[in-house]
């Protein structure tokens, strides 16, 4: 009897090990970065894709029964591709095969595979390589830790401004000139370069082929700037003239005010010691609030109001007022990109003042849960969407849209 339910017992355990395993696979089984893999030092230059082919199936011959491929793919004019295989188990193998040295370029150079990095890491070496810091252990301020870090702080109005209007400090006329430089030197001249360009190319074909006839080009790319452009038609309006604005929803970053931290602060600093822990302690912590708005710094650095900007109209920041107010109750949050999970994505406002109407579109993730939805349901706002929705249309159609004070 006793060894009975010992047996029953581990198999009901066998069991719920298993399905816990199963969960866990079935929970993120869209994310395949795991088994990604990077083939370094091949061929510049494949341009055909049967050459491709090739190229990859010779890796994995004699192992195309263990090794298989979901896809993969080499970037124009680059000395690696990029793999992914249909599970991760094959991923070290794969790696054995490749860089064991039996596989060259066409320069004689040893072609050699790794894992691939994820896109967050991908993203801070980029930062760390434009201007040292870089692995060697010295991450100063200008290292890729402290850009990343950066990127996540507070913007001022002015810094807003200077990241998305430019030229909000010159006045109108300066402004329409410089557009009007900007579009001429990266249309109507880059139009003309890329076309001679083009030619060239032909010609050289040509010769290669033998043939000795030159190829004519045409005359309008003859000139220093084969496109002449019209001048540019003023708005009628030099202050928020835009009449179309696409807002982001996101988390608002912002410094926690000294009342907001509080006693809680205060205690922990009687505790801090000296030197620089204790001052990245005392540094003003960030509050994060969900907001619809413009993204001054990517993903990783939140929304901002559209307040600041002189090009957007007061209906705009008035919407904005009232999602932003809707949003401080919701229990639904803002869509997160990195983890795919969360809700609303993007807002979309149209205006017009000669009808007198506004259209609003609310871009948003399936209520059930996007790819990243959580296994135990957490996500899943079902059940409050309807009501939420109905809130929100209540809250932007009860009144005429008020115009904030900037």
């Amino acid at each position: 009897k006793d060894e009975a339910e010992t047996a029953t017992k581990n198999e009901e355990k066998d069991e719920a090990e298993t399905a816990t395993k199963n969960e866990e696979k079935d929970e993120r089984s869209w994310d395949n970065t795991k088994c990604k893999v990077v083939v370094h030092n091949v061929n510049k230059y494949i341009r055909k894709k049967k050459d491709l082919d090739k190229m990859v199936k010779g890796w994995i011959k004699g192992q195309e029964d263990t090794i298989k491929f979901l896809r993969y793919k080499k970037p124009p004019n680059s000395t690696f591709v990029q793999l992914t295989l249909e599970s991760e188990d094959m991923v070290e193998p794969f790696l054995k095969l490749v860089n064991d040295g039996k596989f060259t370029n066409k320069h004689g150079g040893a072609v050699f595979a790794k894992k691939s990095d994820s896109k967050m890491d991908r993203e801070n070496n980029k930062r760390g390589n434009k201007r040292g810091g870089g692995d060697n252990g010295n991450d100063s301020r200008g290292g890729k830790k402290a850009r990343f870090e950066e990127a996540g702080l507070p913007m001022t109005e002015d810094e807003l401004r200077d990241k998305l209007v430019p030229l909000w400090r010159k006045d109108y006329k300066e402004q329409i000139d410089a557009k009007f430089k900007d579009l001429e030197d990266n249309c109507c001249r880059k139009i003309g370069r890329e076309m001679k360009k083009k030619f060239r190319v032909i010609e050289l074909e040509a010769k290669r082929r033998g043939e000795k006839k030159k190829k004519p080009i045409y005359e309008w790319v003859t000139p220093k700037i084969p496109i002449k452009m019209c001048d540019l038609i003023s708005s009628p309006f030099q202050i928020g003239y835009r009449n179309k604005v696409e807002l982001t929803f996101g988390y608002h970053h912002e410094y926690e005010e000294e009342k907001e931290r509080g006693k809680s602060e205060e205690e922990s600093n009687d505790k801090e010691g000296e030197g620089e822990d204790a001052a990245a302690k005392k540094t003003p912590k960030i509050k994060k609030t969900p907001a619809v708005g413009f993204k001054g710094r990517g993903w990783q650095g939140g929304v901002y109001p559209p307040h600041a900007l002189p090009n957007i109209p007061g209906w705009a920041c008035g919407i904005a007022d009232i999602v932003n107010s809707f949003l401080e109750t919701s229990p639904i949050p803002p869509y997160n990109s990195y983890e795919h999970q969360g809700l609303w994505r993007v807002l979309t406002i149209r205006c017009s003042d000669r009808t007198k109407e506004c259209m609003v579109i609310f871009q948003h993730a399936p209520p059930a849960g996007g790819a990243g939805a959580r296994a135990d349901g957490s996500d899943n706002y079902t059940s409050v969407f309807e009501a939420e929705k109905k809130r929100l249309v209540e809250m932007l159609t009860k009144e005429h849209i008020p115009i904030p004070e900037r």
